[in-house]
């Protein structure tokens, strides 16, 4: 009897260590799925997407730029409990370091900015509240695409089913025979008033982007600003508001007479501009009288 208690004794404290010693792993899967800020005109983060590799949680980040949104890449997420974790991005002239944590239904993400390039710019702040707009199923390793940056709205029509009445059956008396089902044509003039619904919300976004355009950039030329860190110069241009960022890149490096094949980023308002947006006009990118920009040498 004395051996069988100690076995059982011996297992208890085995058992209890491996609890104690397991990962933490629950509420975990929470963070999955694709995450929208609830502030459709944020000037930050506007969308997330979290999965899971094994047992890699992975997060994708796109930021607030014009006049597409930026793909940040895919960081590693460290967990600082269930409902904590944490992701660094390094896009070569910052670090930025987000702390996500879920708060109920919402994903809260606290990104950090600590600039690296000498710039004299001094750190900021910002935390943004996101809500989830695809189930963790429907997510995979490669992530969808990023949808353009306009709100989405999402109508669902619910029908109850008829409520049933229970007639009392007479020997003498039959049942009356059921009266026409309605449901189909509620539904039907249900989702005609919801397309009437959607094709005015379509009309008044669809104005208020071409206000939006037609106030983008000043006329006539301005006055451009730009700092070339590698060769501790600044050079002023005279441009037009079409003027695209490619041939401001080339004025800067023949006025500077810098190398030819080497590869340029222009940086602007905290956003890198590269080679893929170099067919993009100045005023896209909301560049205005006397902007200041920084040419950089992307490795």
């Amino acid at each position: 009897m004395q051996r069988v208690l100690s076995v059982a004794l011996v297992s208890l404290i085995l058992l209890s260590i491996a609890t104690i010693m397991a990962p933490k792993v629950e509420g975990q899967t929470n963070f999955l799925g694709l995450w929208r800020n609830i502030d459709p005109n944020t000037q930050s983060i506007p969308q997330a997407q979290i999965w899971q590799e094994g047992s890699r949680f992975i997060i994708s980040v796109w930021g607030a730029c014009v006049p597409q949104w930026c793909d940040w890449g895919n960081a590693t997420l460290s967990f600082d409990g269930p409902t904590v974790a944490h992701a660094v991005y390094n896009p070569g002239f910052a670090v930025e370091t987000l702390t996500i944590e879920l708060i109920s239904a919402n994903l809260q993400i606290t990104s950090f900015t600590h600039f690296t390039d000498n710039s004299g710019r001094a750190d900021y702040t910002v935390t943004d509240l996101f809500q989830k707009v695809i189930l963790p199923a429907t997510v995979t390793s490669e992530g969808p695409p990023p949808p353009p940056p306009q709100t989405v709205t999402t109508v669902i029509i619910t029908t109850a089913p008829p409520p049933q009445t229970a007639t009392a059956v007479q020997p003498t008396v039959s049942a009356p025979p059921p009266g026409p089902d309605l449901t189909p044509i509620a539904l039907s003039v249900l989702a005609v008033c919801a397309i009437i619904g959607l094709a005015i919300y379509a009309l008044s976004i669809h104005r208020r982007t071409q206000v939006s355009v037609a106030e983008v950039g000043p006329a006539g030329t301005f006055e451009v600003s730009v700092n070339v860190p590698s060769m501790g110069k600044t050079v002023a241009l005279e441009v037009a508001p079409d003027h695209t960022v490619g041939s401001l890149v080339e004025s800067v490096t023949s006025a500077l007479d810098l190398p030819k094949g080497r590869a340029y980023a222009v940086e602007y308002a905290g956003r890198l501009i590269s080679q893929p947006d170099f067919g993009k006009s100045l005023a896209a990118f909301g560049m205005k009288q006397e902007s200041n920009l920084t040419l950089r040498v992307v490795e």
